[in-house]
């Protein structure tokens, strides 16, 4: 006697089958859960692509043929974490390799595999095939832009055709206009641009890192803080925003525009964000023992007063408030509503003790305390649970660093003051 499930249960069971086998690398027999019937595929199906979170170069190239062949796989995708890799160059499997693949997953995906054709025009094949698919997609992408980015598009559109596992990625990336979830990592400027022309009406979240690495450099007509600001203005929705800038060297400084910045969340962020993180940084790779992040930073946000939703902040002091003798307070510049802030003191390329734009303990503890202060009459401030100094952002070799105020206003304080 066959038992017959409700969908529901189905639901749950078969969820909770992908989500283990996901977990364990084991994609292939995430997709071969399709073959148990049409209605276990009905479940299955979009869980597999729902959420995608750093895919091996194999399952970029099987995700892309997949999309290009059925769209409608892209609109199922919600949530991506996607990473440039190490390099841009990487060889690609063979062609017979591929049309083996594609036939697999045919044949996971619970459809009739097609029949290998007995002949195939000359130059085409199933690689040829996607990446025709790929570069009319990308061509449709230049239209709603401006010169500059138009200017790009020969370029752009021959690199697709290169073999190269970051090509995939990007092109594969462009498809996705559903996403609500983008966590996009680059280290050169070269993938990170071409971010330019995603668009996402639906995204509500958004980690955007560059981490250029040893060489120090973004390379590339188009700024990250551009790259940015086309991303976030295609949506209305973005709650939460992670945008770290580790770009330039010692040998190379970048000087990064933090009133730029402010006037990109300002005109498309402001009214929406209820998390932020703001790191600009300059890769410096120096002894272990000594500070591992170095920054050029001009002006200041000044306040975020005006991002009226925001309830956690994390951020240089030095881009909130400019130089420690610019005189702007922290009670000032912070939203009431806040819960929780992060400040961040790195120091720059002269270190703390040439500087003058460091800010250490003798200028953010009269900024705590005055913002201790300030919640005291229980009018201001009222939703304040936690503030924290950290000296070093990635200082993980000292372990014993951290602690919390106990003396003086800051330890009788209702907000929870800390540093680490």
């Amino acid at each position: 006697m066959t038992t017959h499930f409700p969908l529901e249960i189905l639901s749950l069971i078969f969820s909770s089958v992908v989500h283990d086998l996901v977990n364990e690398d084991n994609v292939r027999g995430a997709y071969r859960l399709q073959l148990v019937s049409r209605a276990v595929r009905t479940v299955v199906e979009p869980l597999l692509y729902r959420t995608i979170e750093q895919p091996s170069d194999s399952r970029v190239r099987l995700l892309l043929r997949a999309v290009m062949s059925r769209p409608a796989l892209a609109g199922w995708i919600r949530e991506i974490s996607l990473e440039e890799g190490e390099s841009i160059e990487g060889d690609i499997e063979s062609e017979e390799d591929e049309v083996e693949e594609e036939r697999d997953e045919n044949e996971d995906a619970g459809s009739k595999p097609e029949p290998r054709p007995q002949s195939k025009p000359p130059g085409k094949n199933s690689k040829s095939e996607t990446v025709d698919a790929a570069v009319e997609v990308l061509k449709s992408k230049f239209s709603a832009h401006g010169e500059r980015i138009r200017s790009c598009e020969n370029d752009w559109i021959s690199q697709l055709t290169k073999p190269s596992i970051a090509a995939m990625k990007w092109a594969f990336l462009l498809q996705l206009s559903n996403l609500t979830s983008l966590t996009l990592s680059t280290r050169t400027g070269e993938f990170g641009q071409k971010a330019t022309l995603l668009r996402l009406p639906r995204l509500e979240e958004l980690s955007f890192t560059i981490e250029v690495g040893s060489e120090g450099l973004w390379r590339g007509d188009i700024e990250p803080e551009e790259v940015l600001e086309s991303i976030i203005s295609s949506t209305d929705r973005l709650k939460s925003l992670t945008f770290e800038a580790i770009n330039g060297s010692t040998y190379c400084p970048v000087i990064h525009d933090a009133p730029e910045l402010k006037r990109i969340l300002d005109e498309h962020a402001a009214q929406t964000l209820e998390y932020l993180s703001i790191v600009l940084g300059m890769n410096d790779e120096k002894d272990w023992r000594m500070e591992q992040e170095c920054t050029e930073i001009e002006g200041s946000f000044g306040s975020v007063k005006d991002f009226v939703k925001l309830k956690e902040l994390s951020i240089q002091l030095e881009v909130l408030l400019g130089d420690p003798s610019d005189g702007l307070q922290l009670k000032d510049a912070l939203p009431l509503q806040l819960r929780d802030f992060t400040g961040l003191a790195l120091p720059d390329y002269h270190g703390e003790e040439d500087s003058d734009r460091i800010w250490e303990e003798g200028d953010y503890i009269p900024q705590f305390e005055e913002l201790a202060r300030a919640a005291e009459d229980g009018r201001r401030f009222t939703s304040l649970q936690s503030v924290n100094m950290y000296l070093s952002r990635k200082d993980s070799f000292n372990s014993a660093r951290g602690g919390h105020y106990e003396g003086g206003i800051l330890g009788q304080s209702r907000i929870n003051f800390g540093w680490f």
